[in-house]
């Protein structure tokens, strides 16, 4: 399923012990469209997520949707390649229930792409130590050094770590254990973080299953900071006065 990256914070679960989490968001899904394998080569949901004008959409797309049923667009359109027998359960326009094979516990796959940083050196890109700051050598401190040998082989091995564009691809993530799964808010808890922005589409597939602690999702939902306790804690400027005889 396609899911909402919301936030990263660090809760505490019924132990008492803290564990840092990703919300991931879940967004509408609708069945736009059915490939059968005599007509199109293989079985597959087409499947529309999120919510979009349909204007904002491609031509292409806007006037298939048109043609389906549907008066407004989706973020994301992608296929979900299921078996012949399984067809028969859904058809075109058909709302799906993402967290129906979810709950604590469950093992998760999650691909996200990540930050892209521009045009990096190695220190920031491969975690090069750098050379050294003194002994003449002030232009050198984030240099890469040598790149191969002379003569032999004569020439830079491919693969060489060096200078490049650094981010901006997908990143998998394995083995990430649902804490909790909020269904009113429609919200999932995934624990350790996730490659990617806010506000960004990542990719989640369910590969197991994981005993885990819960979680309570109301103390989860408070703000880190208390503006109240802040308030409690702050000392009273006129009684230190008052005391001093001022």
């Amino acid at each position: 399923m396609w899911l909402i990256k919301k936030d990263q914070r660090r809760i505490f679960d019924d132990q008492g012990y803290h564990q840092v989490v990703t919300l991931l968001e879940v967004m509408p899904a609708f069945v736009v469209g059915i490939k059968k394998e005599p007509s199109d080569g293989y079985n597959a949901l087409v499947v529309g997520w999120g919510k979009k004008a349909i204007a904002k959409m491609k031509k292409p797309q806007r006037e298939w949707l048109k043609k389906a049923g549907f008066k407004q667009g989706f973020k994301l359109i992608k296929e979900i390649q299921i078996e012949a027998d399984k067809l028969q359960e859904y058809k075109v326009g058909q709302p799906l229930d993402l967290l129906a094979d979810l709950q604590p516990g469950s093992l998760t796959k999650v691909s996200g792409k990540s930050k892209g940083r521009g045009f990096a050196g190695v220190v920031k890109r491969w975690g090069f130590r750098g050379g050294p700051r003194t002994h003449g050598q002030s232009d050198r401190e984030r240099a890469p050094g040598s790149i191969g040998a002379g003569t032999t082989p004569g020439r830079v091995v491919k693969g060489k770590k060096m200078p490049g564009r650094y981010g901006g691809q997908i990143k998998t993530v394995l083995n990430l254990p649902v804490l909790a799964v909020d269904k009113v808010n429609g919200l999932i808890f995934v624990k350790g973080v996730i490659p990617g922005p806010k506000n960004q589409a990542v990719k989640l597939e369910v590969v197991g299953q994981k005993q885990v602690t819960p979680i309570k999702l109301a103390s989860s939902m408070e703000p880190a900071d208390n503006p109240e306790a802040k308030s409690d804690s702050k000392p009273n400027k006129s009684n230190d006065k008052n005391d001093k005889g001022e």
